[in-house]
C-alpha cells in the first residue's frame, strides 16, 4: 500500500485494498485479527483519500478494525 500511495494511482490503490481484504479473509478469527490491523488501516486510509465509492469494502475494513481495537 505504501508503493501504491507513492504512485498515486486510484485503480492500483483500490486493487491493493481488495487484495489485502481477500488474502486476509480466511484468517479472520480472534486469534489472528490483530495481525492485520496495520494493513487494514493503510487500506482504509488510502481508500478514503481516493474517495472510493466501494462503500461495502470500506465498511468491512472499518468493522474488522473496530473488532480488533475493542475486543482487546
Amino acid at each position: 500500500m505504501i508503493v501504491n500511495k507513492r504512485l498515486n494511482d486510484a485503480d492500483l490503490i483500490y486493487e491493493g485494498a481488495v487484495l489485502i481484504w481477500n488474502s486476509c479473509l480466511p484468517f479472520m478469527t480472534p486469534t489472528y485479527r490483530e495481525l492485520f490491523t496495520k494493513s487494514f488501516e493503510a487500506a482504509s486510509v488510502l481508500l478514503e483519500q481516493i474517495d472510493s465509492t466501494d462503500h461495502g469494502l470500506r465498511v468491512k475494513l472499518h468493522l474488522e478494525l473496530a473488532k480488533a481495537y475493542f475486543t482487546n
